[in-house]
């Protein structure tokens, strides 16, 4: 089973940089972030979904 599922947790797209993290860390403490509330934020372009 892990051998197939390999074929569904890689995107061909671009590496996630450092700073994309720090956006999000910013969103959050920023005033726009402040509703939001018991969120995971993934943060890596979609490799591991």
């Amino acid at each position: 089973m892990l051998g197939y599922s390999g074929h569904f947790v890689y995107f061909s797209g671009p590496e996630c940089d450092p700073i994309d993290q720090t956006y999000a860390c910013l969103y959050l403490a920023s005033k726009m972030g402040c509703h939001v509330k018991g969120q995971v934020l993934q943060v890596c372009n979609g490799t591991f979904l």
